[in-house]
């Protein structure tokens, strides 16, 4: 397997993001099974694709810096 360069990263780190919100979404519907209608979890949600989107935009930074 072939190194990845940053920009290569943090779309693939975007990617799983979406599918992951995807798949959180379609659990959301048994409410037993995935607790999306909890403000906690919706406010920890919230901060983790925060902290996510910081991360991309570091990534791209970074490989702005060394190009």
């Amino acid at each position: 397997m072939r190194n990845l360069t940053l920009l290569e990263t943090a779309h693939h780190l975007q990617n799983v993001w979406k599918t992951s919100n995807t798949q959180q979404s379609t659990l959301g519907k048994h409410k037993h099974e995935y607790p999306t209608n909890n403000k906690r979890f919706r406010m920890a949600q919230s901060l983790y694709q925060k902290q996510l989107d910081h991360f991309v935009l570091s990534l791209l930074c970074l490989r702005n810096l060394y190009l």
